[in-house]
């Protein structure tokens, strides 16, 4: 009875121990989501990658880069607003919440283009901000991974043309899936 309970314990730890490798080390990811300004809604696109340490059995921290470009566009009197690409760096934590699934929050940096266009002549500004998410990530496998993210962005104001702008925020949902190496 004993010789059993000594290989369960065995088996469980090594376990842990492949999970917690797995959360470790390089990943790249390709995404596609819903893209929100205020009333104006548009296809987010792009990818993303970082690197995942993990800290414990079943806790890791890592750092992630991404870009992506928006659908998002309005319209009015005769001039057109339009998001550009959209730049983040952004640190994340998080837990194994079963054997292949770990919730984890995100935090960092945004920078974003934004164009418009009205009577023939074009305007265009980069917008800061401050990103903050959470996500779901369902691992495939040991290498292949699915996430479902929420990220909000609280951007500072800005100048167009030399008059003062209200940025506002943004909301962004996103599917991804990757790979880890």
């Amino acid at each position: 009875m004993s010789k059993k309970i000594i290989a369960i314990a065995i088996a469980a730890t090594v376990s842990t121990a492949a999970q917690a490798a797995e959360a470790q080390g390089p990943w790249i990811e390709a995404r596609a989501g819903w893209d929100n300004t205020g009333s104006n809604n548009g296809l987010l696109y792009g990818a993303a990658a970082g690197y995942d340490f993990g800290v414990s059995d079943k806790f890791f921290i890592g750092a992630q880069a991404g870009i992506a470009g928006s659908t998002v566009k309005e319209c009015e009197a005769g001039a057109c607003a339009k998001l550009g690409r959209d730049i983040e760096v952004l640190a994340r934590a998080g837990g194994m919440v079963a054997e292949q699934t770990a919730l984890y929050a995100l935090a960092g940096y945004a920078n974003s283009r934004v164009s418009a266009e009205a009577a023939g002549f074009e305007f265009g500004t980069n917008l800061d901000g401050l990103r903050l998410g959470a996500g779901l990530e369902q691992r495939f496998g040991s290498k292949t991974y699915g996430k479902l993210e929420y990220r909000y962005t609280s951007y500072s104001d800005s100048e167009i043309a030399g008059e003062s702008v209200e940025t506002g925020n943004r909301h962004q949902v996103s599917v991804s899936f990757g790979v880890r190496f």
